[in-house]
This record gives C-alpha cells, structure tokens and sequence, in this order.
C-alpha cells in the first residue's frame, strides 16, 4: 500500500529554535507511529524538510535545525523568500 506525500507545517511565532526543532521531531514521530499503527511504512531515505522564510528570518537561524526520524537524520534545505 502506498501513501500520498504528506507534509507537516510549523510556524515560528515567537519560537527558539530549539523549541522549534522539539516540535518537528514530536510532530515526526507521531506521524510514524500513526502510520506503524496502520501498517503503513514511511521511507526515511526519501523524507525531506524544507525551512521557508526572508532572508532576514533564515540569516538568524544559528545553526539547522536536527530533524530526525528514528535516529536517523532527515536531509534538508532552506527557501528564501525575498
């Protein structure tokens, strides 16, 4: 059986960015024990993030966020608005 992509949003609102990245990885791994429960299966390999924002909201990011998913950590890149 197969799933359609599925994405999952986050706003900053006011957020650090560690508490932004304890959000992700929380929302993540509900996301994942939803689909085990179902018997679905959710292929690590192909997961991605993607953090969108102005180039003055992305230029006070310290460091990328560590999204990860089962151990394993997600690849991703970053979209400036302008």
């Amino acid at each position: 059986m197969f799933a359609d992509d599925t994405k999952i949003n986050i706003s900053s609102n006011g957020k650090t960015n560690d508490e932004l990245q304890e959000r992700i990885n929380a929302d993540l791994e509900n996301v994942h024990q939803w689909l085990l429960a179902n018997k679905f299966t959710l292929n690590k390999d192909k997961t991605e993030y993607m953090i969108i924002g102005s180039r003055q909201r992305i230029s006070n990011l310290v460091t990328d966020p560590k999204i990860e998913l089962v151990n394993q950590s997600l690849n991703g890149f970053t979209n400036q608005k302008r």
